[in-house]
């Protein structure tokens, strides 16, 4: 059935029925009767088709995105319309500057490698440069391949990139260290209780950034983790991680 305009064709002010038909009996009741209006009658019949599979999902982007066969970029933007329609969102025209992603169709990744580096590249090119990601606490945050095909990037980063190499350096440490670490957090100084160097915020800190003992850095080791889970790698734990078995390969500790 055709949703009903609720504004005059001619001049655009709203309608008012002036007249209710029974379907069984065919009575017919004549008046003034004002329409009861809400913001979703704004709502296009493909916004509200989102807006039911959104809620379907419990505002699970990634639940949306494999409910609806969408890209994160396409589900992201009919999310801000449904918002800007309902008046949720300001639909501003300042042009924000783009953020720079990589063309992955002429991305070349090795198709073999089992370089947790490598095995991350492969997943974000089969999404076309760009995933989420949720953390253990399960917030979600979005990740992309930088333009230049050697770092990536993510709105947890703040402007902040990194190599792809800090996905081996943890998955190194977890092959020479039984397959496990706790997490640690970077908050606090290197070496001490809460980022040991048998951690893995404390292995970035020391052999991805090189910071040295009692300092401290950066620590996007949440964001590491949780895109090491994403590509299959890891398993993320209360206060550790593990690797899954397909990526556990001991390897010899240096003496």
């Amino acid at each position: 059935m055709a949703k009903a305009n609720l504004n005059c064709p001619a001049c655009g002010a709203g309608l008012r029925v002036a007249a209710f038909e029974c379907p069984d009996c065919g009575i017919e009741v004549k008046g003034k009767f004002d329409f009861v209006h809400t913001p979703f009658d704004a709502l296009s019949e493909k916004q509200v088709d989102f807006l039911m599979a959104f809620l379907k999902c419990q505002g699970n982007m990634s639940r949306v995105q494999n409910e609806l066969q969408l890209s994160y970029p396409t589900a992201k933007k009919k999310l801000n319309e449904v918002l800007i329609t309902l008046g949720l969102l300001a639909n501003t025209t300042e042009k924000k500057e783009e953020i720079k992603v990589m063309d992955v169709n002429c991305w070349n990744v090795a198709e073999n490698s089992q370089r947790a580096s490598d095995v991350v590249k492969r997943k974000l090119k089969s999404c076309g440069g760009r995933a989420i990601v949720t953390s253990y606490s399960g917030k979600e945050y979005e990740v992309w391949a930088e333009a230049d095909g050697k770092k990536f990037g993510s709105d947890a980063l703040h402007g902040i990139t990194h190599e792809y190499e800090i996905f081996d350096v943890v998955v190194d440490y977890l092959n020479t260290h039984k397959g496990w670490a706790k997490k640690g957090t970077g908050r606090a100084p290197l070496g001490s209780e809460k980022c040991g160097l048998d951690t893995v915020a404390g292995v970035i800190l020391h052999d991805y950034f090189q910071v040295p003992v009692g300092g401290s850095g950066l620590d996007p080791s949440f964001l590491v983790v949780a895109v090491l889970e994403w590509a299959g790698i890891i398993r993320n734990c209360r206060g550790y991680v593990e690797l899954t078995s397909d990526y556990f390969v001991p390897k010899e500790r240096e003496e």
